[in-house]
C-alpha cells in the first residue's frame, strides 16, 4: 500500500493528502492526535460507477490519512508488519491448529 499511497500523494500535488508524508501519516499517535484533524470514515462518499483507481484516489483524498482516522467517532490506527505471515497464512494456522 505504501508504494501506491506514495504515488497518489505525489500525483495529487498540493491537494489535501499532500499535507503529510507517508511516514508522518504512519507515525501519528492515536493517543495524542488532534481528533479535529481526523476524518470520520462514515463521511466518505465514493462514486460506485468510477473505476477502482478513481475510487481509491477519491477515498485517500477524502480520508486524508488512511493510517489514522475516525470510525463512528472512535480513533482508528492502522499499522502493517513489513514482513511476516500474510492474513491467509494466519487464518490457515488457526484452522490447522484447531483453535
Amino acid at each position: 500500500m505504501t508504494i501506491l499511497l506514495s504515488h497518489i500523494i505525489r500525483w495529487e500535488g498540493g491537494n489535501h493528502v499532500a499535507y503529510q508524508s507517508v511516514e508522518e501519516m504512519k507515525n501519528v499517535d492515536p493517543r495524542t492526535v488532534d481528533r479535529s484533524q481526523l476524518v470520520d470514515r462514515e463521511s466518505i462518499r465514493l462514486d460506485p460507477d468510477a473505476g477502482y483507481e478513481e475510487r481509491l484516489k477519491s477515498h485517500i483524498r477524502q480520508i486524508r490519512n488512511p493510517y489514522c482516522y475516525l470510525d463512528g467517532g472512535i480513533v482508528v490506527k492502522l499499522a502493517f508488519q513489513p514482513k511476516g505471515p500474510t492474513i491467509e497464512e494466519r487464518v490457515n494456522s488457526v484452522y490447522l491448529s484447531g483453535s
